[in-house]
């Protein structure tokens, strides 16, 4: 096959392969506009599992609240009045009750409350 024959026979698919390599380009670079999916940075411990902070029950403005460790702020405040519990209870959240996750705060809220 002479040169002069091959030349001409790739000439025709020529523009048609750098349409296909133009449109390849400009889809790629315009999907570089769609906005990105950010996730948070992940700081996970060696045991991999989410470290909970301790709760406590306690007295806030004579109402049974909720607080986080170390913080004299209360997460939230219940509807119960600490001078209408039992006295031990009431000794109990002068000292504080520690709850230890979500099932116990519900069975000490649960059992504060009827």
């Amino acid at each position: 096959m002479p040169w002069n024959n091959f030349k001409s026979e790739h000439d025709r698919w020529l523009p048609a392969v750098i349409a296909c390599l133009i449109l390849i380009g400009g889809a790629l670079w315009a999907g570089s506009f769609l906005p990105k999916e950010s996730k948070p940075p992940v700081d996970l411990k060696e045991s991999d599992t989410p470290v909970v902070t301790a709760q406590t029950l306690r007295e806030y403005n004579g109402q049974v609240a909720r607080f986080e460790e170390g913080n004299d702020t209360p997460l939230e405040v219940y509807e119960v009045a600490v001078a209408s519990l039992p006295p031990e209870i009431q000794a109990e959240l002068a000292e504080g009750i520690v709850v230890k996750g979500e099932e116990e705060l519900l069975s000490w809220i649960e059992n504060l409350t009827s």
